[in-house]
């Protein structure tokens, strides 16, 4: 049986689509081999790893600018190889890279060369992760070309700290991911703290220009095509690439990619991005997306806390009071440095800002007074923490300027939920079955 023709406009755009995807192909192959890419999406058995931030709007009389652009604070943009190291590329060459120089008031003009004592190494992350699959004395390079769980990766960055390029540079070749990680760079590298992540919605728009108008850039996981790797080495490096919503999509070899955003624009409802494909790929390693391309695309997003300190409490500080408070709805107070007991946990507040609109909030198990989860939380927005079959939910409230003065306990929310039908986890789920390879026959 024939099918029936398509439409004559139909039928050119669909030629033109083909032949714009075949000159493409040809110009990557000129370029070489395909970049490493290296985003495995989470367990999809594990309760998420991170914190999220289900987003309730913006505060109170806040109002986002048209523009925003964090790229000065980030170092060139660099060069990942054929390695599966990308988040380690996001993580620590770009959040902590940013996090730093824009502490130390570190900014990059266009062409300037990456100053290597400022900048965090993804060598020394993705190595020390990878070489954790293989027996000590052995060297197993097909790991090299693999990729790294987005969140547990980032959860050892915890643990690991990190280390400058200067101490451990980063080599393209692909064996060199077995270079090991010399104890001296370990014991340098662990007070390096890196704050853990918060999960953001993958695809919220306002929550995102929110924070990359607060100054916080953005680790996202994507869905990488075929015209976003070759229109990117199309521009060569010398001109701007916007990677748009395009009718026939193929994705990429190799799975998920990890890149940071650097700020929007929205006149054109756009993202800008660094990647870690070289100086010859987008605009000198840069490129914007449009929101329906993210849309499509983004699986996973998230921010690093607030926090400027690795001073944080280990252990839980005084009790606020003597009860011991169950239910699914408690709504109680404490001091900075005082705990309550609540459901079989330790609900401590570790500090506040001055200015009250921000603190740390950390769990700790009642029985054994481990630590469960650091919370940067900022005032009059909520935050989840996720277990295996319930969410805990923590909202502070904002202290008003006497009670500061004064220093009178701060009041919290914390609700218990079970994780059934809940929304966020179904789409969780739904972005990790997407990036998940499909099953052999």
């Amino acid at each position: 049986m024939l099918r029936s023709p398509l439409p004559i406009g139909m039928r050119w755009q669909h030629c033109t689509t083909l032949l714009a995807l075949l000159l493409l192909q040809l110009g990557v192959r000129a370029q070489g081999a395909l970049p490493g890419t290296g985003m495995h999406p989470p367990d999809p058995n594990q309760p998420p790893m991170m914190t999220v931030e289900p987003w309730t709007g913006l505060p109170k009389g806040y109002r986002l600018p048209e523009r925003v652009d964090l790229s000065k604070w980030f170092p060139p943009a660099g060069d990942q190889g054929q390695q599966g190291s990308c988040v380690a590329w996001a993580l620590c060459y770009g959040l902590m890279s940013y996090r730093q120089n824009r502490w130390n008031d570190i900014t990059y003009e266009p062409g300037d060369p990456m100053d290597s004592t400022a900048t965090f190494s993804p060598a020394y992350l993705y190595n020390f992760v990878q070489q954790s699959y293989v027996i000590p004395g052995q060297i197993n390079i097909s790991l090299c070309d693999d990729g790294t769980n987005i969140e547990w990766m980032m959860q050892m960055a915890m643990l690991t700290g990190a280390c400058s390029m200067e101490d451990m540079p980063y080599d393209t070749a692909l064996a060199s991911c077995m270079q090991r990680v010399h104890y001296e760079v370990i014991l340098k590298s662990i007070p390096a703290h890196i704050p853990p992540a918060i999960g953001l919605g993958n695809a919220n728009f306002e929550q995102w220009r929110y924070h990359l108008a607060e100054g916080r850039p953005i680790l996202i996981g994507f869905a990488p095509t075929t015209e976003f790797i070759q229109g990117g080495f199309a521009a060569q490096g010398k001109q701007p690439y916007t990677w748009k919503w395009y009718p026939i999509n193929h994705l990429a070899k190799g799975g998920g990619h990890a890149v940071v955003c650097t700020g929007y624009d929205r006149t054109d409802s756009t993202f800008s991005f660094m990647n870690s494909w070289g100086q010859h790929w987008g605009y000198r390693g840069h490129f914007k997306a449009t929101e329906e391309r993210l849309e499509q695309a983004c699986g996973f997003a998230y921010i690093l806390a607030n926090d400027s300190t690795a001073d944080w409490p280990t252990a839980p500080g005084e009790p606020a009071d003597d009860d011991h408070l169950t239910g699914a709805h408690v709504r109680e107070e404490f001091k900075p440095g005082e705990f309550q007991q609540i459901n079989g946990k330790k609900v401590q507040l570790a500090s506040l800002h001055p200015k009250g609109h921000e603190g740390v909030v950390q769990l700790f198990d009642t029985r054994t007074d481990s630590l469960m989860r650091s919370i940067t939380v900022r005032a009059d927005q909520p935050y989840d923490v996720y277990g295996k079959e319930e969410r805990v939910r923590i909202e502070l409230d904002r202290p008003s300027l006497l009670s500061r003065w004064f220093g009178r306990p701060v009041r919290f929310t914390m609700t218990t939920h079970p994780v059934k039908d809940d929304p966020y986890l179904r789409e969780r789920q739904a972005q990790i079955r997407r990036f998940q390879p499909p099953k052999k026959e």
